[in-house]
């Protein structure tokens, strides 16, 4: 009777409703933006994501992997060794998660880069710059 959906075995549930999800959230904006011509303020979030796919889909790989290589010191361990941490786990640990707690620190730790690629993307589409192949 109940399908989980896990992460943690990859359940076919898993990887199908996410994708499911999008491509209906996208057929719905596709249909009031473009069939409807229901254009306002509230759609330029999507038009400024849609004008530079490449660069976003190009700096999500590149950003984690940056943080990955600066470390910050973060402490130091029982043994008197200093520990350190990656930028993207000390964000975490030392903004989003005591501010919103375990689970909806990661989720506000994942608003927050998709709202900073917007706002490079943003500054790109007020100078006409478009990333294309």
């Amino acid at each position: 009777m109940i399908f989980a959906i896990n992460k943690k075995i990859w359940t076919s549930s898993l990887v199908l409703s996410p994708p499911g999800l999008a491509i209906l959230v996208l057929c719905v904006l596709m249909y009031v933006i473009e069939m409807k011509g229901r254009k306002g303020a509230w759609s330029r979030f999507f038009d400024v994501f849609g004008k530079n796919a490449l660069f976003i889909f190009m700096i999500s790989g590149i950003i984690p992997r940056i943080y990955g290589l600066i470390r910050i010191q973060d402490g130091v361990d029982r043994a008197g060794n200093t520990r350190f941490d990656t930028v993207g786990g000390w964000m975490y640990q030392h903004l989003f998660s005591p501010a919103f707690g375990p689970l909806n620190g990661s989720l506000a730790y994942a608003i927050f880069h998709i709202l900073l690629f917007w706002a490079l993307c943003y500054q790109l589409d007020r100078k006409k710059i478009y990333i294309k192949v």
